[in-house]
């Protein structure tokens, strides 16, 4: 009996889950300086999203297309639980880099196309 009343809740707490979205942590807070005002440049980009629903790549456009919107490319600084409400409680936060636009130069996370990288030792081409 106690299986099928886990199941029950595990089913409704999937349905109340969300699909990734860019975090604002200041969007309803009136008291903010920047209440109201238009966003001309960010430094940082906080994804929340639900690990059983979204996948990697989800993630990455997102933070992609947000700082694409500033003319900066994306490069992923870390993941938190502390962040986003339970529906979403993974957050993916990203640096939005530079001036560089993400283009065909560039591959998901900002790293130039055929940057010589050095994982444990062994050096390598992006």
């Amino acid at each position: 009996m106690r299986f099928f009343i886990y199941v029950k809740v595990l089913i409704l707490i999937s349905a109340c889950s969300t699909s990734p979205y860019v975090h604002r942590a200041d969007q309803y807070n009136r008291s903010s300086d920047d209440f109201g005002r238009t966003i001309t440049d960010i430094s940082q980009v906080v994804i929340c999203y639900n690990t059983f629903n979204s996948t990697p790549d989800e993630i990455v456009k997102l933070a992609l297309d947000e700082c694409k919107r500033y003319g900066k490319s994306a490069s992923f600084l870390k993941q938190d639980y502390g962040i986003c409400p339970i529906t979403a409680h993974m957050s993916a936060s990203y640096t939005c880099m530079g001036d560089k636009k993400t283009d065909e130069g560039y591959y998901n996370q900002g790293i130039p196309k055929g940057a010589i990288m050095n994982y444990d030792g062994i050096k390598f081409r992006y």
